[in-house]
Protein backbone atom coordinates (compact mmCIF):
# COMPACT_ATOMS: atom_id res chain seq x y z
CA UNK A 1 0.00 0.00 0.00
CA UNK A 2 1.07 3.60 -0.88
CA UNK A 3 1.47 5.10 2.39
CA UNK A 4 1.08 9.32 2.50
CA UNK A 5 2.26 11.10 5.37
CA UNK A 6 0.45 15.17 5.93
CA UNK A 7 2.01 17.15 8.91
CA UNK A 8 -1.05 19.80 7.26
CA UNK A 9 -2.27 20.41 3.97
CA UNK A 10 -5.03 22.02 2.68
CA UNK A 11 -7.45 21.10 -0.12
CA UNK A 12 -9.52 23.81 -1.17
CA UNK A 13 -10.50 21.94 -4.61
CA UNK A 14 -11.32 18.37 -6.14
CA UNK A 15 -8.73 15.46 -5.08
CA UNK A 16 -9.03 12.43 -5.89
CA UNK A 17 -6.66 9.86 -4.34
CA UNK A 18 -6.05 5.59 -3.99
CA UNK A 19 -5.16 5.09 -0.17
CA UNK A 20 -4.16 7.79 2.67
CA UNK A 21 -2.61 7.25 5.28
CA UNK A 22 -2.51 9.71 8.12
CA UNK A 23 0.26 9.05 10.33
CA UNK A 24 0.60 9.52 14.37
CA UNK A 25 0.85 13.05 15.16
CA UNK A 26 -0.07 14.46 11.85
CA UNK A 27 -3.34 16.18 10.48
CA UNK A 28 -5.43 16.37 6.88
CA UNK A 29 -7.45 19.02 6.47
CA UNK A 30 -10.30 19.38 4.44
CA UNK A 31 -11.14 22.79 4.28
CA UNK A 32 -14.53 24.43 3.25
CA UNK A 33 -15.34 24.19 -0.49
CA UNK A 34 -12.84 21.33 -0.74
CA UNK A 35 -13.63 17.57 -1.43
CA UNK A 36 -11.34 14.32 -1.09
CA UNK A 37 -12.73 10.94 -2.45
CA UNK A 38 -10.74 8.14 -1.53
CA UNK A 39 -11.33 4.44 -4.00
CA UNK A 40 -8.91 2.65 -2.06
CA UNK A 41 -8.04 2.57 1.74
CA UNK A 42 -8.35 5.26 4.47
CA UNK A 43 -6.55 4.72 7.60
CA UNK A 44 -6.10 7.46 10.38
CA UNK A 45 -3.68 6.13 13.08
CA UNK A 46 -4.07 6.77 17.05
CA UNK A 47 -2.88 10.09 16.97
CA UNK A 48 -3.28 11.28 13.91
CA UNK A 49 -6.27 13.52 12.96
CA UNK A 50 -8.46 14.35 9.55
CA UNK A 51 -10.50 17.35 9.96
CA UNK A 52 -13.65 18.18 7.46
CA UNK A 53 -14.26 22.09 7.98
CA UNK A 54 -17.67 23.29 7.66
CA UNK A 55 -18.93 26.47 8.34
CA UNK A 56 -22.64 28.30 7.76
CA UNK A 57 -22.55 28.17 4.29
CA UNK A 58 -19.95 26.24 2.77
CA UNK A 59 -18.32 22.56 3.37
CA UNK A 60 -15.49 20.59 3.07
CA UNK A 61 -16.67 16.45 2.24
CA UNK A 62 -14.92 13.57 2.42
CA UNK A 63 -15.85 10.26 0.44
CA UNK A 64 -14.34 7.12 0.97
CA UNK A 65 -16.17 4.81 -1.43
CA UNK A 66 -14.47 1.02 -1.16
CA UNK A 67 -16.07 -1.23 1.07
CA UNK A 68 -13.53 -2.50 3.64
CA UNK A 69 -12.14 0.96 4.44
CA UNK A 70 -10.48 1.15 7.87
CA UNK A 71 -10.72 4.53 9.60
CA UNK A 72 -9.52 4.92 12.99
CA UNK A 73 -10.74 7.25 15.35
CA UNK A 74 -9.06 10.41 14.06
CA UNK A 75 -12.25 11.87 11.86
CA UNK A 76 -13.75 15.13 12.80
CA UNK A 77 -16.05 17.36 11.07
CA UNK A 78 -15.54 20.79 12.80
CA UNK A 79 -18.47 23.09 12.53
CA UNK A 80 -17.94 26.96 12.38
CA UNK A 81 -20.90 28.93 14.18
CA UNK A 82 -21.40 32.34 13.77
CA UNK A 83 -22.27 32.93 18.01
CA UNK A 84 -24.57 32.37 20.51
CA UNK A 85 -27.64 33.87 19.30
CA UNK A 86 -27.21 30.85 16.51
CA UNK A 87 -28.82 27.87 16.88
CA UNK A 88 -28.30 24.88 14.11
CA UNK A 89 -29.61 21.62 13.14
CA UNK A 90 -26.95 19.26 12.36
CA UNK A 91 -25.91 15.63 12.01
CA UNK A 92 -22.98 14.00 13.10
CA UNK A 93 -20.65 11.88 10.74
CA UNK A 94 -18.99 10.10 13.33
CA UNK A 95 -19.86 7.28 15.75
CA UNK A 96 -18.10 7.21 18.97
CA UNK A 97 -19.38 10.66 19.83
CA UNK A 98 -21.05 12.01 22.99
CA UNK A 99 -22.85 15.22 24.09
CA UNK A 100 -20.28 15.90 26.76
CA UNK A 101 -17.54 15.84 24.26
CA UNK A 102 -18.56 18.85 22.92
CA UNK A 103 -20.29 20.43 25.89
CA UNK A 104 -17.29 22.86 26.69
CA UNK A 105 -18.68 24.53 23.14
CA UNK A 106 -22.08 25.39 23.90
CA UNK A 107 -24.93 27.14 25.98
CA UNK A 108 -25.42 25.83 29.19
CA UNK A 109 -28.78 26.69 31.54
CA UNK A 110 -28.13 25.01 35.05
CA UNK A 111 -27.52 21.37 34.07
CA UNK A 112 -28.98 21.52 30.87
CA UNK A 113 -26.72 22.03 27.99
CA UNK A 114 -28.02 23.39 24.39
CA UNK A 115 -27.56 20.56 22.49
CA UNK A 116 -30.64 17.60 22.07
CA UNK A 117 -32.88 16.11 20.51
CA UNK A 118 -36.76 16.22 18.63
CA UNK A 119 -38.88 13.95 20.70
CA UNK A 120 -41.97 13.37 18.73
CA UNK A 121 -43.44 11.52 21.84
CA UNK A 122 -42.74 14.04 24.38
CA UNK A 123 -45.80 15.70 25.96
CA UNK A 124 -48.70 16.18 23.78
CA UNK A 125 -47.17 17.71 20.35
CA UNK A 126 -43.45 16.70 20.50
CA UNK A 127 -40.78 18.59 21.73
CA UNK A 128 -36.76 18.73 21.76
CA UNK A 129 -35.22 17.15 24.79
CA UNK A 130 -31.43 18.75 25.89
CA UNK A 131 -29.38 16.94 27.64
CA UNK A 132 -27.63 17.49 30.90
CA UNK A 133 -23.79 18.81 31.22
CA UNK A 134 -23.04 15.68 32.97
CA UNK A 135 -24.31 12.66 30.40
CA UNK A 136 -22.27 11.84 28.06
CA UNK A 137 -25.05 10.94 25.32
CA UNK A 138 -23.84 8.52 22.64
CA UNK A 139 -24.84 10.58 19.66
CA UNK A 140 -26.33 8.63 16.83
CA UNK A 141 -25.45 8.44 13.28
CA UNK A 142 -29.07 9.45 11.22
CA UNK A 143 -30.44 10.84 13.86
CA UNK A 144 -30.40 15.25 13.66
CA UNK A 145 -29.40 17.62 16.57
CA UNK A 146 -30.37 21.09 17.60
CA UNK A 147 -27.34 22.90 18.84
CA UNK A 148 -26.66 26.41 19.95
CA UNK A 149 -22.81 27.55 20.72
CA UNK A 150 -21.64 29.82 23.70
CA UNK A 151 -19.54 32.37 21.28
CA UNK A 152 -18.71 32.19 17.44
CA UNK A 153 -15.98 29.53 17.37
CA UNK A 154 -16.11 25.98 16.74
CA UNK A 155 -18.31 22.57 17.52
CA UNK A 156 -16.02 19.73 16.60
CA UNK A 157 -17.50 15.91 16.34
CA UNK A 158 -14.65 13.51 16.91
CA UNK A 159 -14.86 9.38 16.10
CA UNK A 160 -15.33 6.76 13.47
CA UNK A 161 -16.20 7.47 10.13
CA UNK A 162 -19.42 6.58 8.58
CA UNK A 163 -19.33 5.12 5.03
CA UNK A 164 -21.70 2.33 4.72
CA UNK A 165 -25.43 2.48 4.80
CA UNK A 166 -26.68 4.00 7.94
CA UNK A 167 -31.11 3.13 8.44
CA UNK A 168 -32.73 5.52 11.14
CA UNK A 169 -36.15 4.15 12.66
CA UNK A 170 -38.76 7.48 12.06
CA UNK A 171 -41.05 7.32 15.27
CA UNK A 172 -44.84 8.20 14.81
CA UNK A 173 -46.19 9.40 18.42
CA UNK A 174 -49.58 10.82 19.14
CA UNK A 175 -49.71 14.11 19.09
CA UNK A 176 -50.26 17.12 16.21
CA UNK A 177 -46.33 16.87 15.60
CA UNK A 178 -45.80 13.18 16.33
CA UNK A 179 -44.85 12.47 12.29
CA UNK A 180 -42.13 14.96 12.46
CA UNK A 181 -38.93 13.45 13.04
CA UNK A 182 -35.42 15.28 12.64
CA UNK A 183 -32.48 13.48 11.25
CA UNK A 184 -29.30 14.20 9.51
CA UNK A 185 -26.61 13.38 7.37
CA UNK A 186 -24.34 10.53 8.48
CA UNK A 187 -21.69 11.02 6.56
CA UNK A 188 -18.79 13.22 6.17
CA UNK A 189 -19.40 13.96 2.53
CA UNK A 190 -22.14 15.36 0.37
CA UNK A 191 -25.64 13.51 -0.41
CA UNK A 192 -27.88 13.58 -3.48
CA UNK A 193 -31.80 14.91 -2.22
CA UNK A 194 -33.92 15.32 -4.99
CA UNK A 195 -34.73 13.55 -7.99
CA UNK A 196 -32.55 15.47 -10.65
CA UNK A 197 -29.88 15.31 -13.18
CA UNK A 198 -27.44 14.26 -11.07
CA UNK A 199 -28.54 11.02 -9.81
CA UNK A 200 -32.57 10.62 -10.59
CA UNK A 201 -32.01 6.85 -8.41
CA UNK A 202 -29.79 7.05 -5.96
CA UNK A 203 -31.13 10.19 -4.13
CA UNK A 204 -32.59 10.62 -0.49
CA UNK A 205 -36.58 11.18 -1.37
CA UNK A 206 -36.24 8.68 -4.15
CA UNK A 207 -34.71 5.69 -1.80
CA UNK A 208 -37.09 6.55 1.12
CA UNK A 209 -40.60 7.20 -0.91
CA UNK A 210 -42.43 4.41 1.01
CA UNK A 211 -41.24 6.12 4.69
CA UNK A 212 -42.37 9.52 4.09
CA UNK A 213 -46.04 10.27 3.87
CA UNK A 214 -47.74 11.17 1.01
CA UNK A 215 -48.86 14.58 1.92
CA UNK A 216 -45.06 15.45 2.90
CA UNK A 217 -42.64 14.16 1.01
CA UNK A 218 -39.93 16.77 1.23
CA UNK A 219 -37.08 17.71 3.25
CA UNK A 220 -37.60 20.46 5.79
CA UNK A 221 -34.50 22.31 6.45
CA UNK A 222 -33.44 25.74 8.48
CA UNK A 223 -31.85 28.17 6.60
CA UNK A 224 -30.41 30.65 9.33
CA UNK A 225 -33.72 32.72 9.72
CA UNK A 226 -36.61 30.19 8.17
CA UNK A 227 -37.35 26.64 7.41
CA UNK A 228 -37.41 25.94 3.60
CA UNK A 229 -38.57 23.46 1.42
CA UNK A 230 -37.25 21.07 -1.08
CA UNK A 231 -39.13 18.23 -2.90
CA UNK A 232 -39.12 17.09 -6.92
CA UNK A 233 -40.47 20.83 -7.71
CA UNK A 234 -37.41 22.02 -7.11
CA UNK A 235 -35.32 22.61 -10.89
CA UNK A 236 -31.89 22.78 -9.17
CA UNK A 237 -29.13 20.03 -8.06
CA UNK A 238 -29.96 20.04 -4.66
CA UNK A 239 -27.40 18.21 -2.17
CA UNK A 240 -27.52 17.84 1.79
CA UNK A 241 -23.80 18.63 3.00
CA UNK A 242 -22.07 17.10 5.50
CA UNK A 243 -23.60 17.40 9.41
CA UNK A 244 -26.47 18.98 7.86
CA UNK A 245 -29.62 17.82 10.19
CA UNK A 246 -33.17 18.22 8.64
CA UNK A 247 -37.12 17.02 9.44
CA UNK A 248 -38.83 15.15 7.95
CA UNK A 249 -42.62 13.42 8.14
CA UNK A 250 -43.00 9.64 8.77
CA UNK A 251 -45.86 7.66 6.80
CA UNK A 252 -48.60 6.36 9.74
CA UNK A 253 -46.90 3.89 11.92
CA UNK A 254 -43.21 4.64 11.65
CA UNK A 255 -41.13 3.44 9.32
CA UNK A 256 -36.87 3.07 8.61
CA UNK A 257 -35.25 5.58 6.42
CA UNK A 258 -31.61 4.07 4.56
CA UNK A 259 -28.80 6.60 4.12
CA UNK A 260 -26.86 4.37 1.13
CA UNK A 261 -23.48 4.37 0.68
CA UNK A 262 -24.70 5.47 -3.19
CA UNK A 263 -26.29 8.45 -2.28
CA UNK A 264 -23.09 9.81 -1.42
CA UNK A 265 -21.27 12.52 -3.66
CA UNK A 266 -17.76 14.01 -4.22
CA UNK A 267 -20.21 17.15 -6.04
CA UNK A 268 -19.10 20.30 -4.18
CA UNK A 269 -22.61 22.58 -3.02
CA UNK A 270 -23.23 24.74 -0.21
CA UNK A 271 -25.56 24.13 2.92
CA UNK A 272 -28.77 25.15 3.89
CA UNK A 273 -27.51 28.42 5.61
CA UNK A 274 -26.60 29.51 1.41
CA UNK A 275 -29.75 27.88 -0.31
CA UNK A 276 -28.25 24.67 -1.57
CA UNK A 277 -30.08 24.34 -4.41
CA UNK A 278 -27.34 24.56 -7.05
CA UNK A 279 -26.42 24.36 -10.76
CA UNK A 280 -29.43 23.15 -13.47
CA UNK A 281 -30.59 20.40 -13.71
CA UNK A 282 -33.72 18.36 -16.24
CA UNK A 283 -36.25 19.49 -14.12
CA UNK A 284 -35.38 22.97 -15.74
CA UNK A 285 -37.04 21.73 -19.05
CA UNK A 286 -40.09 20.65 -17.32
CA UNK A 287 -40.77 23.40 -14.67
CA UNK A 288 -42.54 25.84 -16.39
CA UNK A 289 -43.68 28.60 -13.66
CA UNK A 290 -43.27 29.22 -10.39
CA UNK A 291 -45.77 31.41 -7.86
CA UNK A 292 -44.50 32.47 -4.01
CA UNK A 293 -46.39 34.85 -1.77
CA UNK A 294 -45.38 36.18 0.90
CA UNK A 295 -47.78 36.83 4.56
CA UNK A 296 -45.87 39.66 6.33
CA UNK A 297 -47.31 40.18 10.03
CA UNK A 298 -46.23 43.68 10.82
CA UNK A 299 -46.76 43.78 14.69
CA UNK A 300 -44.29 40.51 15.12
CA UNK A 301 -41.89 41.60 11.87
CA UNK A 302 -42.00 37.97 11.13
CA UNK A 303 -42.54 36.34 7.22
CA UNK A 304 -44.28 32.78 5.86
CA UNK A 305 -44.58 31.99 1.95
CA UNK A 306 -46.56 29.49 0.20
CA UNK A 307 -45.08 28.44 -2.98
CA UNK A 308 -47.66 27.00 -6.95
CA UNK A 309 -45.64 25.32 -9.26
CA UNK A 310 -47.19 25.02 -12.73
CA UNK A 311 -45.42 22.08 -14.58
CA UNK A 312 -46.11 20.21 -17.71
CA UNK A 313 -44.96 16.78 -15.94
CA UNK A 314 -47.10 14.25 -16.14
CA UNK A 315 -46.91 13.16 -12.21
CA UNK A 316 -48.39 16.54 -11.87
CA UNK A 317 -52.16 17.13 -11.57
CA UNK A 318 -55.11 19.36 -9.42
CA UNK A 319 -54.95 16.49 -6.56
CA UNK A 320 -52.39 15.03 -4.59
CA UNK A 321 -49.02 14.63 -6.20
CA UNK A 322 -46.68 12.73 -3.85
CA UNK A 323 -43.44 14.41 -4.14
CA UNK A 324 -44.31 17.31 -6.09
CA UNK A 325 -46.82 18.93 -3.26
CA UNK A 326 -45.54 19.72 0.71
CA UNK A 327 -47.37 19.87 3.71
CA UNK A 328 -46.83 22.79 5.36
CA UNK A 329 -44.38 22.68 8.21
CA UNK A 330 -45.47 22.90 12.11
CA UNK A 331 -42.97 25.06 12.82
CA UNK A 332 -42.43 29.29 11.76
CA UNK A 333 -44.30 32.67 12.08
CA UNK A 334 -47.60 32.37 13.94
CA UNK A 335 -49.00 34.21 11.31
CA UNK A 336 -49.01 31.68 8.53
CA UNK A 337 -50.31 31.54 4.74
CA UNK A 338 -50.54 28.18 2.89
CA UNK A 339 -52.77 26.33 -0.14
CA UNK A 340 -55.38 23.46 -0.05
CA UNK A 341 -55.52 21.25 -2.72
CA UNK A 342 -57.67 22.11 -6.14
CA UNK A 343 -59.26 18.96 -6.22
CA UNK A 344 -59.85 16.29 -3.52
CA UNK A 345 -58.98 18.31 -0.25
CA UNK A 346 -58.72 15.85 2.49
CA UNK A 347 -57.62 19.06 4.97
CA UNK A 348 -53.63 19.58 4.78
CA UNK A 349 -51.81 22.88 4.26
CA UNK A 350 -49.50 22.57 2.01
CA UNK A 351 -46.34 25.03 1.66
CA UNK A 352 -45.97 23.77 -2.01
CA UNK A 353 -48.46 22.92 -4.62
CA UNK A 354 -48.09 21.80 -7.53
CA UNK A 355 -50.54 22.26 -10.59
CA UNK A 356 -51.08 21.32 -14.48
CA UNK A 357 -49.65 24.30 -16.45
CA UNK A 358 -52.38 23.69 -19.35
CA UNK A 359 -54.89 24.78 -16.42
CA UNK A 360 -53.61 27.45 -15.21
CA UNK A 361 -56.53 30.02 -16.22
CA UNK A 362 -58.91 27.47 -15.12
CA UNK A 363 -57.82 26.82 -11.58
CA UNK A 364 -58.98 28.67 -8.39
CA UNK A 365 -56.48 27.98 -5.76
CA UNK A 366 -58.17 27.92 -1.93
CA UNK A 367 -55.66 30.43 0.04
CA UNK A 368 -55.58 29.82 4.16
CA UNK A 369 -54.34 32.24 5.98
CA UNK A 370 -54.23 32.04 10.62
CA UNK A 371 -52.78 34.35 12.25
CA UNK A 372 -53.65 36.54 15.84
CA UNK A 373 -52.33 39.87 14.23
CA UNK A 374 -54.45 42.59 13.17
CA UNK A 375 -51.98 43.74 10.48
CA UNK A 376 -50.95 41.49 8.16
CA UNK A 377 -49.10 42.29 4.14
CA UNK A 378 -49.71 39.85 1.26
CA UNK A 379 -47.50 40.71 -1.66
CA UNK A 380 -46.11 38.26 -5.10
CA UNK A 381 -42.43 37.22 -3.91
CA UNK A 382 -41.35 35.85 -7.04
CA UNK A 383 -43.33 35.01 -10.10
CA UNK A 384 -42.21 33.51 -13.47
CA UNK A 385 -45.72 33.30 -15.07
CA UNK A 386 -46.04 34.21 -18.28
CA UNK A 387 -46.87 37.84 -18.05
CA UNK A 388 -49.99 38.25 -20.42
CA UNK A 389 -51.95 36.57 -17.17
CA UNK A 390 -53.19 38.71 -14.42
CA UNK A 391 -53.47 37.22 -10.79
CA UNK A 392 -56.62 38.44 -8.73
CA UNK A 393 -57.29 37.70 -4.58
CA UNK A 394 -60.57 36.80 -4.15
CA UNK A 395 -61.94 38.00 -0.68
CA UNK A 396 -65.03 35.96 0.16
CA UNK A 397 -65.73 38.37 3.51
CA UNK A 398 -65.75 41.25 1.98
CA UNK A 399 -67.04 40.22 -1.19
CA UNK A 400 -63.91 42.04 -3.21
CA UNK A 401 -61.95 40.67 -6.25
CA UNK A 402 -58.49 42.70 -6.56
CA UNK A 403 -55.04 42.12 -8.33
CA UNK A 404 -52.22 41.14 -6.87
CA UNK A 405 -49.79 43.40 -8.80
CA UNK A 406 -49.03 45.13 -5.19
CA UNK A 407 -48.53 44.90 -1.92
CA UNK A 408 -51.92 44.13 0.01
CA UNK A 409 -53.35 45.24 3.47
CA UNK A 410 -55.34 42.38 4.90
CA UNK A 411 -58.38 43.32 7.07
CA UNK A 412 -58.73 41.09 10.05
CA UNK A 413 -61.55 41.76 12.28
CA UNK A 414 -61.24 38.84 13.86
CA UNK A 415 -57.53 39.04 15.29
CA UNK A 416 -57.64 35.02 15.84
CA UNK A 417 -58.86 33.60 12.27
CA UNK A 418 -57.76 30.99 10.18
CA UNK A 419 -58.93 32.58 6.99
CA UNK A 420 -60.04 29.38 5.30
CA UNK A 421 -63.03 29.42 2.94
CA UNK A 422 -62.24 33.34 2.24
CA UNK A 423 -59.28 34.10 -0.08
CA UNK A 424 -59.10 32.43 -3.36
CA UNK A 425 -56.73 32.92 -6.32
CA UNK A 426 -57.27 33.54 -9.90
CA UNK A 427 -55.02 33.21 -12.65
CA UNK A 428 -56.46 34.83 -15.93
CA UNK A 429 -55.57 35.81 -19.37
CA UNK A 430 -57.20 38.46 -20.07
CA UNK A 431 -60.14 37.77 -17.87
CA UNK A 432 -61.91 40.89 -15.77
CA UNK A 433 -63.69 39.62 -12.66
CA UNK A 434 -67.15 40.94 -12.05
CA UNK A 435 -67.93 41.19 -8.03
CA UNK A 436 -69.36 37.64 -6.82
CA UNK A 437 -72.95 37.47 -6.21
CA UNK A 438 -73.69 38.31 -2.50
CA UNK A 439 -73.97 36.08 -0.10
CA UNK A 440 -73.70 32.98 -2.34
CA UNK A 441 -70.97 30.22 -3.20
CA UNK A 442 -72.10 30.97 -6.93
CA UNK A 443 -69.42 33.33 -8.81
CA UNK A 444 -69.80 35.20 -11.95
CA UNK A 445 -66.63 35.98 -14.25
CA UNK A 446 -66.44 38.47 -17.36
CA UNK A 447 -63.66 36.55 -19.59
CA UNK A 448 -64.27 38.77 -22.56
CA UNK A 449 -66.67 41.46 -24.37
CA UNK A 450 -68.25 38.29 -25.19
CA UNK A 451 -67.71 35.58 -22.67
CA UNK A 452 -68.85 35.13 -19.03
CA UNK A 453 -67.57 32.72 -16.73
CA UNK A 454 -70.13 30.44 -14.15
CA UNK A 455 -68.78 29.18 -11.36
CA UNK A 456 -70.59 27.51 -7.97
CA UNK A 457 -70.43 24.05 -6.25
CA UNK A 458 -68.22 21.21 -7.73
CA UNK A 459 -71.42 18.69 -6.79
CA UNK A 460 -74.17 20.63 -7.40
CA UNK A 461 -76.31 20.62 -11.22
CA UNK A 462 -77.50 24.15 -12.32
CA UNK A 463 -79.05 25.33 -15.71
CA UNK A 464 -78.60 28.92 -16.83
CA UNK A 465 -80.15 31.47 -18.58
CA UNK A 466 -79.23 34.88 -20.03
CA UNK A 467 -82.11 37.05 -21.44
CA UNK A 468 -81.91 40.58 -22.93
CA UNK A 469 -83.51 43.57 -21.27
CA UNK A 470 -86.85 43.04 -22.83
CA UNK A 471 -87.16 39.60 -21.59
CA UNK A 472 -86.29 37.53 -24.13
CA UNK A 473 -84.04 34.37 -23.79
CA UNK A 474 -80.48 34.55 -25.61
CA UNK A 475 -79.14 31.21 -24.17
CA UNK A 476 -79.71 28.40 -21.76
CA UNK A 477 -77.26 25.86 -20.76
CA UNK A 478 -77.12 22.77 -18.06
CA UNK A 479 -73.64 22.53 -15.99
CA UNK A 480 -72.21 20.88 -12.85
CA UNK A 481 -69.67 23.22 -11.07
CA UNK A 482 -68.31 25.41 -13.43
CA UNK A 483 -68.82 26.15 -17.64
CA UNK A 484 -68.34 29.08 -20.16
CA UNK A 485 -70.89 30.71 -21.85
CA UNK A 486 -69.72 32.90 -25.20
CA UNK A 487 -70.92 34.68 -28.31
CA UNK A 488 -73.45 36.15 -26.38
CA UNK A 489 -75.49 37.97 -29.63
CA UNK A 490 -75.87 42.06 -28.46
CA UNK A 491 -74.74 44.61 -26.23
CA UNK A 492 -76.17 45.85 -23.30
CA UNK A 493 -77.48 44.79 -19.73
CA UNK A 494 -78.31 41.36 -19.74
CA UNK A 495 -80.48 39.41 -16.50
CA UNK A 496 -78.59 36.22 -15.41
CA UNK A 497 -80.93 33.81 -13.78
CA UNK A 498 -79.40 30.78 -12.63
CA UNK A 499 -81.40 27.49 -10.80
CA UNK A 500 -79.98 24.81 -8.58
CA UNK A 501 -82.42 22.12 -6.44
CA UNK A 502 -82.98 24.57 -3.83
CA UNK A 503 -81.99 27.84 -5.29
CA UNK A 504 -82.42 30.83 -7.66
CA UNK A 505 -79.64 33.39 -8.30
CA UNK A 506 -80.42 36.17 -10.48
CA UNK A 507 -77.46 38.53 -11.33
CA UNK A 508 -77.68 41.58 -13.99
CA UNK A 509 -74.64 42.52 -15.94
CA UNK A 510 -73.04 44.71 -18.93
CA UNK A 511 -71.82 43.69 -22.05
CA UNK A 512 -69.97 47.00 -23.43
Amino acid sequence: MKKIIYTLFLFPFLLVAQNIDVADGATLLIDTGGTMTISGTLTSNTSGNIIIATSRTASGSLLAVAAGNSQGKGITLRRSLDGSNEWALIGVPVTGETSTDIDDNLRTSGAKSAIGHWDPGSGANGAYVYFNTDSGTSLTNGRGYLISPSASGNVDFTGTMSYATVTYTLEDESGTHGNWNLIGNPFPSFLHMTNDAADATNNFLTVNTAALHDDYQAVYAWDGSEYDVYNQTTDNTNYVAPGEGFFVYSVDGGATVSFTEAMQTSGRGSNFNASIARGTSSKAQKRVSVFKLELKDNIKEEIDITKLYFSNEQEVSKGLDPGYDAGKFFEGSDSRIFTRLVNEDKGTDFHIQALPYSDLSDVVVPLGITTKSSSLQLSIKENSIDHLYSIYLEDKLNNTIVELDQTIDLDFVDNNSNGLGRFYLHFTKGMIPELPTDGDDFRIYKVSESEIRLMGSPETIYNAKIYDFSGRLTKEVNFTHKVNINEIDSKGIKILTIESNDKKIIKKFDIK
